[in-house]
């Protein structure tokens, strides 16, 4: 959403976006094995936050310990930013769908909107796992495969319904 409209030098930004890419999958690929190889697979299939129960069992010297809290800081620092850019993009991308000059206005009216929404989606961890196995699988397939495929389809329809036409 923000990343090819609003960048003032696009190839600056593509190298910071992909180099981003590969260190985030490097440390994200970092915390799969050493979770997998400290807690071993099937507790590391348990838990729905491995990286934390991982964060627990570090002692080094009884000296070191409760690591955990720079981890839920680090969790509580990256989940503000990802919902920051979230709202960000909600925002502008209502703006743009209602043809506004400006997004400000829609700032606090969405943001209202979104505290009682979040509680109303998600009341409780549980509803959440049940919906996350049940629901989205469908949803995301129709969302991420089917509707896009569709609208190809169209696009290649229409193109070859012009191209015969004239």
């Amino acid at each position: 959403m923000i990343f090819p409209s609003h960048v003032n030098q696009p190839i600056k930004a593509k190298k910071a976006f992909i180099f981003g890419s590969v260190i985030g999958g490097i440390i994200l690929i970092i915390i799969i094995l050493l979770s997998i190889l400290v807690l071993g697979h099937y507790i590391t299939s348990l838990h729905q936050y491995p990286s934390y129960e991982l964060f627990l069992k570090i002692n080094i010297g009884n000296f070191i310990e409760r690591i955990e809290a720079v981890m839920a800081t680090i969790w509580f620092i990256t989940i503000y930013f990802k919902m920051t850019m979230y709202f960000y993009g909600a925002v502008l991308g209502l703006s743009q769908m209602l043809k506004l000059n400006n997004y400000r206005p829609l700032i606090l009216p969405l943001g209202m909107f979104l505290i009682p929404f979040s509680l109303v989606i998600y009341p409780n961890n549980a509803y959440m796992q049940t919906f996350e196995t049940t629901v989205w699988i469908p949803y995301s397939f129709t969302i991420g495969i089917f509707l896009p495929l569709l609208l190809f389809g169209i696009a290649i329809f229409r193109k070859n319904m012009l191209g015969k036409s004239t």
